[in-house]
């Protein structure tokens, strides 16, 4: 079975085939860290995710025609319950 595993290039090695081996909500619960391993030199390192956002999208012909390409027309704040927005 082959790595298919793939994110941001190792720090330490430069490799691009790293693999999430864990991941945690910050205290806050507005990011996502992830621990992530180097295939390659065994590096482990972390990572951060921002909160996902809710967004409207058109979808619209690309250059050839045929390809849709999404282009954002609305993003939402939506707060968690008991929250209010930023």
């Amino acid at each position: 079975m082959g790595l298919t595993a793939t994110g941001p290039d190792c720090p330490s090695c430069g490799a691009w085939i790293t693999k999430v081996i864990l991941t945690k909500a910050d205290t806050t619960c507005e990011e996502l860290i992830r621990r992530r391993h180097c295939h390659y030199c065994d590096h482990r390192f972390y990572t951060r995710q921002l909160r996902e956002e809710v967004v409207d999208v058109k979808w619209v012909s690309g250059a050839n025609g045929k390809t849709t390409i999404p282009k954002v027309i609305k993003v939402y704040d939506t707060p968690r319950k008991g929250r209010a927005a930023k």
